[in-house]
């Protein structure tokens, strides 16, 4: 979606290789860029490592189990990748356990 926004235009990726496998489509819908090119404020992108960091994070200091892509918005915000003001709320859902076991580990 960052480099639809990009362009100006949906874009197709040849190929997508990321632990957050809910994040992965490899193309920005019609329906869906126009969404959010109209609603959406901005579109950020973190790295793998940042989002294992936010799975490990939740597991253990808050006991919920978040798969990679339901932990983004966490990695996002206490990465530093979104431009916040101190003491700003901010509400990150927390989305599906569906969790490699293997991929797991490494994370923790």
């Amino acid at each position: 979606m960052r480099r639809s926004l990009d362009a100006g235009r949906p874009v197709h990726l040849d190929s997508v290789n990321t632990i957050a496998d809910g994040l992965a489509a490899p193309m920005a819908g019609d329906m869906t860029y126009a969404i959010v090119r109209r609603f959406v404020d901005d579109v950020v992108v973190i790295s793998d490592d940042t989002i294992a960091e936010a799975v490990r994070d939740l597991l253990v200091y808050t006991k919920l189990l978040a798969e990679p892509a339901g932990a983004a918005g966490v990695a996002a915000v206490l990465s530093g990748a979104l431009p916040l003001s101190r003491g700003q709320r901010v509400v990150c859902i927390v989305s599906g356990g569906n969790v490699d076991l293997g991929k797991l580990r490494g994370m923790i």
